[in-house]
């Protein structure tokens, strides 16, 4: 059988693809695992191989589909240091080699997602193969199959024909259905390290004859984040830009910020220079950059200075200037830091869908340079919160009054009982073997049982996503002790600490405004001025009319009693 083996056409990408376990990068557990299985020739019917683009699961693939059917495994087995599979030169590996093999079915999942084509699959399977042992189906992109699809395949998967293997690959598990993930054996691959990046892409370039600087090649492998594939693409792009490929040179292509522009930025906001930093940001270099690759480059330089104020002993891959950054750092306290993150991560969405992102990450850059700005947007949400507190109800009458009063001591009891159960609650985590729950919870504050909604509420020490996820992955564990110790009680509801805290000075503060206002001086001036009226007038009898003659004339007209006012001397 002849093959056209002319390869000179095809880009770096494809003519740099692994074709045998020796070539691939990064990947010693899932090489290892595989070729384990080949010698023991223990293979499992459907195997899923999981990761991120570009970090070798379709060539694995195809290179474990070639071993499969390499007429030299009988060798592999009996001695596997000597002899390698595939072996690349008998009839099958040559066919794998070319993409024309009979017995390798290679579907793209993202343009046959029905469940028409799956069940095409089915048909096929039945058949037996024409080159090799097996027939190999690798499925790519094996999450965007329909639910249908996946249904289809449920019963294949768990019972293949004997000459039939599967693999499906896939850059997101989590879409999987957990049918089909407890039929696989699961293999996942993880992104690939900066420094084997690095020699495979130095191979690359000295094989290609590419003149490329190694911290324009340094760019490269932060740009591409363990991806060898979208490596050798952007390696591609830049080889034609310049006989050499420098720094500079790569930065304008690819539009990025040189370490010193971006560390002179950094060092007139800790300084709070607004004139430097509009001088800045309106020259050319920065005139030419993309926003969204200045606002990554930013938080980038939040995450160096974070490293070394914890005594990092190195940068991050994208810099190098250790000295530079440590000057920056000195003048910025922890606690900033932390909040410039935070302002970062609020406003990303609205940076995202703003029309003008100059003009607004050029403000978001002139506030962090301006204390005051700082100090206002820190204390914003505390004092609209304690502006709540001092509004004041007053008090119209004694009744309500005296109905506030009793609804509070109500409120007192319940507290009471509520605050015992709480602390039987946390007894009860402390017996489990979970130190993070059990750490999670003695941390948390009880704020309140909702009668209403059925639910706790809690202010937790750190009331992010990871924490609250903890608590909800380990609902199995608490959640019946939690309906036990509060009557009904559901789930729990998570709010701020420091609102937490607010919102308790506000209860204690309106239960002392209601105690005041039952003992206040309406009341006990209502009671003087009626003890002062009792004892100034006295009852009078009209019997002598000859003494009362004008009295005894209105009460024949307006019967009623009549009482004398001691303040009034004329009878």
């Amino acid at each position: 059988m002849e093959y056209n083996t002319q390869n000179n056409n095809l880009n770096l990408a494809r003519k740099w693809r692994p074709s045998n376990f020796n070539e691939l990068i990064g990947q010693d557990i899932p090489v290892k695992m595989l070729l384990n299985s080949l010698y023991l020739e223990k293979l499992f019917p459907v195997y899923l191989f999981a990761g991120q683009r570009g970090c070798g699961k379709t060539s694995t693939a195809r290179i474990f589909g070639a071993a499969i059917n390499c007429k030299n495994i009988e060798n592999f087995k009996q001695n596997p240091k000597d002899h390698h599979i595939p072996c690349l030169n008998c009839d099958s590996c040559k066919a794998m080699q070319y993409g024309a093999h009979p017995d390798f079915i290679e579907i793209d999942a993202a343009s046959h997602t029905g469940v028409e084509n799956v069940r095409q699959i089915l048909e096929n399977c039945a058949y037996m193969p024409i080159l090799g042992r097996k027939k190999i189906y690798l499925i790519d992109e094996a999450h965007m199959l329909s639910k249908a699809a996946f249904n289809a395949l449920l019963k294949i998967l768990e019972e293949p024909p004997v000459s039939a293997l599967f693999i499906l690959a896939t850059t997101e598990i989590q879409k999987f259905p957990t049918t089909v993930l407890s039929r696989c054996f699961q293999t996942i691959f993880k992104s690939i390290n900066n420094l084997d990046l690095k020699k495979h892409l130095l191979n690359i370039c000295n094989q290609e004859n590419i003149d490329i600087e190694e911290n324009a090649l340094d760019i490269i492998i932060q740009e591409t984040q363990g991806s060898v594939r979208d490596a050798i693409n952007m390696l591609e792009r830049v080889r034609f830009s310049d006989k050499k490929i420098t720094l500079d040179v790569i930065l304008k292509q690819l539009g990025k910020i040189s370490e010193s522009e971006i560390i002179n930025l950094w060092q007139a906001i800790a300084d709070q220079d607004k004139k430097n930093i509009f001088n800045i940001l309106n020259s050319n270099i920065f005139e030419n950059i993309n926003p969204e690759t200045l606002w990554d480059s930013l938080v980038q330089v939040l995450q160096t200075l974070l490293w070394i104020k914890y005594e990092a002993s190195q940068l991050p891959a994208y810099f190098n200037d250790l000295d530079a950054f440590k000057s920056i750092a000195v003048k910025l306290s922890l606690s900033k830091l932390n909040y410039f993150f935070k302002i970062f991560w609020e406003q990303e969405e609205i940076f995202r869908r703003t029309s003008n992102k100059k003009i607004f990450i050029e403000t978001l850059i002139i506030n962090l340079a301006s204390p005051e700005q700082i100090s206002k947007l820190q204390n914003s949400s505390l004092d609209e919160q304690a502006g709540k507190i001092t509004q004041k109800n007053t008090v119209k009458n004694a009744q309500d009054i005296t109905i506030t009063t009793v609804k509070t001591n109500n409120n007192n009891n319940n507290n009471n009982n509520n605050n015992n159960n709480w602390q039987n609650f946390v007894s009860k985590i402390n017996t489990i073997n979970n130190p993070f729950l059990t750490s999670v919870i003695n941390s948390a504050e009880f704020i309140k049982f909702n009668e209403n909604t059925k639910n706790v509420e809690l202010a937790l020490e750190n009331n992010n996503m990871f924490t609250q996820s903890t608590i909800n992955d380990t609902r199995d564990v608490w959640e019946k002790m939690l309906t036990e110790t509060f009557l009904g009680a559901k789930n729990f509801d998570f709010v701020e600490k420091s609102v937490s805290h607010i919102n308790k000075h506000k209860e204690n503060t309106q239960e002392d405004i209601v105690k005041n206002a039952a003992n206040s001086t309406p009341n006990n001036a209502l009671s003087t001025s009626s003890v002062t009226k009792q004892a100034q007038t006295q009852n009078i009898t009209l019997a002598n009319k000859e003494n009362w003659p004008t009295a005894n004339l209105i009460q024949s007209v307006f019967p009623g009693k009549i009482k004398l006012d001691n303040n009034i001397n004329n009878k």
